[in-house]
C-alpha cells in the first residue's frame, strides 16, 4: 500500500455522493414504518367514520343535540364498499374507529418521543429565523407550486412547508 492511501474510501456527503435518478432515504426505518401505519390508521378512520355516519347521518349544532334541536345537515349515505364493516353495524364501527384512534395517538406519541430522544426535532426540523423571511417564504412556496420539495443540493434537508407540517 502506498503512502498517503486511504485506508477506507472516503466517505463524501450523501447529497453530493448521490448520482441523478438515485434514491436518496430522508427518513430511517422507524419513521417509515410509522407513516405507513398511520396512512393505515387514517384509512380504517375513514372507513370506519362512515360507518358511524351511516348509522346517524345527522349533525346537529345546538344546546341539547340530537333531542329537540333540528339537524343543520344530513350527510348522504355512503355505499357499503366504503365502510367498515362493509354493512351497516353501529358497534362494530365504532370498535374500529376507537381503537385505530388510540394506534394513532400512541404512534404520535412514540414519534413525538423518540424524536426528543434522537434530537431529530432540533437538528431537522427546527425552524430557522433565514427561513421565515418573506422571500424564503415565497422561494418555498413557489418551489411547492412547482412540485420540487427539497433542495437540490441537500436534498435530505426539509424545507419550510415541511417542517411547519
Amino acid at each position: 500500500m502506498e503512502a498517503g492511501t486511504p485506508t477506507e474510501p472516503e466517505r463524501a456527503p450523501e447529497a453530493a455522493s448521490a448520482a441523478p435518478g438515485s434514491v436518496i432515504r430522508r427518513h430511517g426505518v422507524v419513521t417509515r414504518i410509522w407513516h405507513w401505519v398511520n396512512a393505515v390508521a387514517v384509512l380504517i378512520l375513514l372507513g370506519s367514520g362512515l360507518g358511524i355516519s351511516n348509522a346517524h347521518p345527522r349533525l346537529y349544532w345546538g344546546r341539547y343535540g340530537a333531542n329537540f334541536d333540528h339537524a343543520w345537515a344530513t350527510l348522504p349515505h355512503f355505499p357499503d364498499w366504503l365502510t367498515i364493516p362493509a354493512r351497516y353495524n353501529l358497534a362494530i364501527s365504532r370498535r374500529w374507529h376507537l381503537f385505530f384512534a388510540l394506534v394513532l395517538g400512541f404512534g404520535l406519541l412514540a414519534y413525538m418521543i423518540g424524536g426528543l430522544a434522537t434530537r431529530h426535532f432540533q437538528r431537522d426540523l427546527r425552524i430557522r429565523g433565514r427561513e421565515l423571511r418573506p422571500a424564503a417564504i415565497w422561494a418555498d412556496f413557489r418551489q411547492h407550486l412547482a412540485f420540487r420539495f427539497h433542495d437540490a443540493q441537500d436534498p435530505r434537508a426539509y424545507n419550510l412547508f415541511q417542517k411547519l407540517s
